[in-house]
């Protein structure tokens, strides 16, 4: 079946210029880069040329079908260039501008007129013939003599420099950003998973030199190779990758994505602390309030997040709870309240006499995550403990150790805030409560 190709020209904002739309195509863009003069709109996804190369754009996409638009009222129905004259006229018509006619010259048909040639005659008997004239009367002459021309000096080459390229994005244009970040406001993301969305479809422009719009399957790939082998980047990520180019190109873009298979998630096992050590670390800091934070992670489960949302109304002493709003996935939950963490708590607010927030900064806004991961970190270092954990192995410390001291897998599930039993099973491979009444072969006499 025969492919029809077609474009359209358009209106632009800049005078001058007139853009043209087609559909995208290899042979679309080799044609366009072979117009002397053009520039892609980043802005408008579009190629542009100058009105005065219309003629040349014509020649490039002769056989194309042109739709119109634009360009017909720019160049009204004539011919762009004058009609060529007869073979008999164009000997000496065609070079008439180039050369000296003197009144009176009698022309013998067919003769050849060189460029910058003086024509002598001796009969008087011709009438002048403007430059103008297409057409020549014959004419009674004799044989005309004309000097062959002087040698022209000769001329330097002056090459042109290259017509520039359109540079591709090297990020994330400022406009789809915004429209990436509206869709996803609208469909309620949370603010971190926003940015970390925006901040992977930069990247993968970056990586890509295009756009997510123009996005194809062998790019994708591409991406997730570069973060696999040159990022080390977990199976989280790379998945975490692929979600946001998709959500780009269905949600945003209206595209089908690329199909790109998502890599098996890892299987770790959460660092834990020993009783021991979650003690040590939490009585490390010798500022009150940096002893508050790491208790409340141990003692009640907290994410790092829900620590720095805790704000004064959710502490409920007397019944000696906690009420956490707004965790993980919008959802709100209760969790315990350690006595020895309520007496900590009620010392500190006598203290410090925070606002809103439980734990504030001298500013008087909620402590950031940044602050709460440092102050971890130190108490680390001040505990000497030498295992890779962080803020969140807290968390997985406390679930842990009810586990192993006989709380039902269905408790924990409901304090932790897990919504599948999946989730918490995992702890089942760390805790010790089963592990203990085994006993290895090593310690067994012979």
């Amino acid at each position: 079946m025969t492919q029809h190709h077609y474009l359209i020209f358009v209106n632009t904002s800049e005078e001058g210029w007139i853009g043209i739309d087609a559909p995208y195509s290899e042979q679309f863009l080799d044609r366009m880069h072979s117009i002397s003069r053009r520039r892609y709109n980043w802005d408008k996804k579009r190629w542009e040329i100058p009105i005065a190369i219309i003629p040349e754009a014509r020649r490039v996409f002769a056989d194309w079908k042109i739709l119109g638009g634009a360009e017909e009222a720019r160049n009204p129905d004539k011919p762009t260039s004058p009609p060529l004259a007869s073979p008999a006229t164009r000997s000496t018509v065609g070079t008439s501008t180039a050369a000296t006619i003197r009144p009176g010259a009698t022309i013998r048909p067919g003769a050849t007129i060189r460029p910058g040639a003086t024509i002598k005659a001796d009969v008087a008997t011709a009438s002048a013939i403007p430059s103008s004239t297409t057409t020549l009367a014959p004419l009674k002459t004799k044989s005309l003599s004309v000097p062959p021309p002087s040698p022209k000096p000769p001329t330097a080459t002056i090459q042109a420099p290259p017509n520039p390229q359109p540079q591709a994005p090297t990020t994330l244009p400022e406009t789809d950003a915004l429209r990436i970040e509206l869709a996803m406001r609208a469909r309620k993301y949370s603010i971190r998973t926003i940015k970390r969305y925006l901040a992977i479809l930069k990247d993968f422009a970056a990586y890509s030199k295009k756009t997510p719009d123009k996005t194809i399957a062998a790019d994708l790939t591409a991406y997730l190779s570069h973060l696999e082998k040159d990022r080390k980047a977990s199976a989280s990520t790379m998945n975490q990758a692929i979600s946001a180019v998709k959500f780009a190109l269905q949600t945003v873009y209206g595209y089908d994505a690329p199909c790109a298979r998502r890599p098996k998630a890892d299987r770790k096992l959460p660092g834990v602390l020993s009783k021991d050590e979650a003690m040590r670390l939490c009585k490390a800091p010798k500022n009150l309030k940096h002893r508050v934070a790491l208790a409340l992670a141990y003692s009640a489960g907290l994410r790092v997040s829900e620590i720095a949302k805790l704000r004064l109304g959710d502490i409920d002493i007397d019944r000696n709870v906690l009420l956490i709003r707004g965790g993980k996935g919008r959802k709100d939950r209760y969790t315990i309240l350690a006595k020895t963490l309520a007496t900590m708590i009620t010392t500190y607010r006598d203290l410090y006499r925070p606002r809103e927030w439980l734990l504030e900064g001298p500013d008087g806004t909620a402590l950031s995550i940044r602050s709460l991961q440092a102050i971890f970190y130190k108490a680390r270092e001040d505990a000497h403990i030498d295992k890779e954990v962080s803020i969140h192995s807290l968390r997985h410390s406390f679930a842990t150790h009810l586990l192993e001291d006989g709380t039902d897998l269905r408790y924990i599930q409901t304090l932790l805030g897990h919504t599948s039993p999946k989730t918490t099973q995992i702890y089942t491979h760390v805790a010790r409560r089963n592990v203990l009444r085994i006993r290895s072969p090593f310690d067994t006499e012979g």
